[in-house]
Order: structure tokens, then C-alpha cells, then sequence
């Protein structure tokens, strides 16, 4: 019982440095756009300059490295407000549960995969913003809830339950409104649900 009351404060007491770093650094780059755009809607001009992602520009001038600058940068306030607090309430949690390091990897390397399938599968899109990176820290959740679920008890059916939920809602949005990236929402999920296998955390069953 005492090991398992450690485990949990642990869980309760982890750091959300990182996570609070990713947002203050995407909300830093877009204030800096906004201000060179001198407008809330950030221009087309100032991103391509900013790093966006587009196949035909990348592959016309071998800047690769646009896959992983596109994912620090939004259109609107509302773009990265929404993205934003969608990390405020997830990642903090993930980053709780998986510790810092794992988290970053998870977070990076979902928006670089979710990039990659932008690059291949919706070529002619200027692509930009953090939703795939957010969805790959989404699909960590999802796993973690999963694996842990004997652990976590009645809570754990619930929140698979509720993680499915927001899972579905979100896809169907997706795949419902042209504008929004789909493929990089899916191809950061699955790549956060890939990671988090493979660097998961698990806790112990609880005892009574």
C-alpha cells in the first residue's frame, strides 16, 4: 500500500515544465508574427518566410527542415489559442505520466511524422500549427490509460471511455472541414500511440 501511495504522489508531484516551454514558445513565435504581419491573421508571406511547409516550395529549394519549423507556427489567435489550451490540459498530464524526456519525444517527433505525412499525402497544402504534435501527445494518453487500465480501476474505464470519445469527436471534425490538416492529425496520433508503446511507464496494481 505505502509503495503504490508513492507511486501515485510521484504521478501527482511529476514537473509540467515542458509543457508550459512548448506553449510560451509557440505563443512567443506567434506574437512575433502578428507583429511582423501587423495583423492577428498572420500573413501567407510571413510564414513562408517563418518556416511553413509546402512539398512543391521544399523539394524546389531542399529546405527539409520546414517539416519541423511549420509545427511553431499558426495563422490566427484562435489557431494557436486552440492549440494551446488543448496542450495546457493534455500535455501536462502526459508529461506528468511519462516524465519529461519521454514526453518531448513523443511531442517532436509526432509533429515531425505528422509533417511527413503532410509531405507525401496532402502535397499542396502550406501546412502549419501544432496539431500533430498534439494529437501524437493525445494517442500517449490513450495508450497509457489502456495499459495502466487494472491499475488505474473503475477510473481507468472512464477515461478510456472519454478518451475515445474525444478521439472520435475530433476526427470527424477533421475529416469534415477541408481547412484542417487531417493527415498530420493522423500521422502525429499514430505516431504518438507508437512511441508511448515503446517508452511506456507502468504503474502497479493497486491493493487494498
Amino acid at each position: 500500500m505505502e509503495a503504490q501511495t508513492d507511486r501515485q504522489t510521484s504521478l501527482e508531484r511529476g514537473s509540467t515544465l515542458v509543457t508550459y516551454a512548448i506553449i510560451a514558445i509557440n505563443l512567443l513565435i506567434y506574437a512575433i508574427l502578428a507583429l511582423l504581419s501587423q495583423s492577428l491573421d498572420i500573413s501567407q508571406d510571413v510564414l513562408i518566410k517563418a518556416g511553413a511547409q509546402q512539398t512543391a516550395y521544399i523539394e524546389a529549394t531542399g529546405q527539409y527542415w520546414r517539416i519541423f519549423t511549420a509545427m511553431f507556427l499558426h495563422l490566427s489567435i484562435l489557431h494557436v489559442g486552440l492549440n494551446m489550451l488543448s496542450l495546457f490540459f493534455i500535455g501536462r498530464v502526459v508529461e506528468t505520466f511519462y516524465g519529461q524526456w519521454r514526453y518531448l519525444v513523443i511531442y517532436l517527433v509526432s509533429g515531425i511524422v505528422g509533417g511527413i505525412a503532410t509531405f507525401f499525402l496532402q502535397p499542396d497544402a502550406w501546412a502549419v500549427g501544432a496539431s500533430g504534435a498534439i494529437f501524437g501527445v493525445f494517442g500517449a494518453l490513450g495508450v497509457f490509460y489502456v495499459a495502466n487500465r487494472r491499475a488505474l480501476g473503475s477510473y481507468g474505464a472512464g477515461a478510456i471511455a472519454n478518451w475515445l470519445f474525444w478521439l472520435a469527436l475530433n476526427l470527424v471534425l477533421g475529416f469534415s472541414d477541408p481547412n484542417i490538416g487531417i493527415i498530420d492529425h493522423i500521422g502525429g496520433l499514430v505516431a504518438g500511440i507508437v512511441l508511448a508503446f515503446l517508452l511506456l511507464p507502468r504503474m502497479q496494481p493497486r491493493s487494498i
